[in-house]
């Protein structure tokens, strides 16, 4: 669960899971800006920010043709700490 991963990222270095090679996601990196993601993979569509957790997650919906997948991006401070693809929701849903 996207949500239960949160709690260790001020202490964790980030972590890439599941990125489709040859997608846009792929041009995605831990430590990229919030702003260079959005540039990207266009406005979240929903966003979830854990009370008292200095990191909120961010769903991003892509591949609507067939069925709808989600790339969850985690910040903190703005900047990607955690990147999650081929999400069948949005975080904190699943």
């Amino acid at each position: 669960m996207c949500l239960a991963s949160c709690f260790c990222l001020a202490a964790c270095a980030g972590s890439v899971s599941s990125i489709v090679e040859n997608s846009q996601i792929s041009r995605i990196s831990i430590g990229s800006s919030m702003a260079e993601v959005e540039d990207i993979l266009g406005q979240p569509i929903a966003s979830i920010s854990p009370t008292g957790h200095p990191s909120g997650c961010k769903s991003y919906i892509y591949n609507e043709t067939i069925d709808a997948l989600f790339v969850h991006v985690w910040y903190v401070d703005s900047k990607v700490v955690e990147i999650s693809d081929m999400n069948q929701a949005v975080c904190g849903l699943e």
